[in-house]
C-alpha cells in the first residue's frame, strides 16, 4: 500500500468534521434568526393587545373622528411608548365618554403606551358625571389635558382641580368656556401660579 493511501481515511474524516461543523454555525445562525423574528413578532403583538381595549372603545362609537383616532393608534410602531388622543368636536354621549376612559386606564394597567396630551374639548356632553369618571381613569402620564366648551359645572371643576393638583407630570389645562364660577375658576388660576411650569387657561 503507497504512503499516499494511507492518508485517505484521514482526508475524509476532516472533510466530515468540517461540513458538521459548517453545518451547526448555519443552523445555530438560523435557530438566531428564528429568535429575533420571534421576538419582534412578540413585541408587535404585545403592542397590539395592550392599545387594544382603546381602539374597540374608539370604534364602537361609530364616530369618524374616534375612528381616525383608532386608526392612527393601530399603525403606531412597537418602539413608540406614548400617544396623544385628541377627540375635539366628536359628540360623544357620556357613556361612550366613559367606555373611552375606562380604556384609557386599561392600556395603563397592561402597561401599553403612555398616554400624553388628551383632548375631549368641544364635546358638550363632557359635564360634570363625565369629568368625574374621567378624573378616576386618567392615568399619571398625561401632560396635557383639553376640555374647551364641554359643559363642565362646579363639581367637575372642583374634581378637576384636585385631580391636577396631584397629577406629576401635567404642565397645561385648557379648560375655558365652562359653566364655572368665580370661584372655581380662581382655583384653577391660583393652580396655574402655585405649580411650575403649569399653564391653565380657563
Amino acid at each position: 500500500m503507497s504512503q499516499n493511501c494511507m492518508h485517505y481515511p484521514k482526508i475524509k474524516n476532516l472533510t466530515r468534521r468540517m461540513l458538521l461543523k459548517k453545518g451547526s454555525v448555519k443552523l445555530f445562525g438560523l435557530t438566531a434568526l428564528l429568535q429575533v423574528s420571534t421576538s419582534t413578532l412578540t413585541a408587535e403583538e404585545n403592542h397590539l393587545m395592550s392599545i387594544n381595549p382603546l381602539v374597540k372603545a374608539l370604534k364602537s362609537t361609530h364616530n369618524a373622528v374616534c375612528e381616525s383616532a383608532a386608526a392612527r393608534l393601530m399603525i403606531l410602531h412597537d418602539n413608540r411608548s406614548n400617544y396623544d388622543l385628541h377627540l375635539r368636536s366628536a359628540n360623544l354621549s357620556s357613556a361612550q365618554i366613559e367606555r373611552i376612559a375606562e380604556a384609557i386606564l386599561a392600556v395603563h394597567r397592561q402597561d401599553g403606551p403612555a398616554l400624553h396630551s388628551f383632548s375631549l374639548s368641544y364635546n358638550t356632553h363632557v359635564k360634570d358625571q363625565g369629568m368625574l369618571s374621567l378624573v378616576k381613569m386618567l392615568p399619571p402620564t398625561v401632560t396635557e389635558l383639553g376640555l374647551v366648551q364641554c359643559g363642565i359645572g362646579d363639581l367637575g371643576g372642583e374634581a378637576l382641580v384636585a385631580w391636577a393638583s396631584g397629577a406629576p407630570k401635567v404642565h397645561m389645562l385648557c379648560v375655558e368656556q365652562n359653566a364655572f364660577s368665580t370661584a372655581i375658576k380662581a382655583k384653577l388660576v391660583k393652580l396655574g401660579r402655585e405649580r411650575p411650569g403649569m399653564l391653565v387657561v380657563v
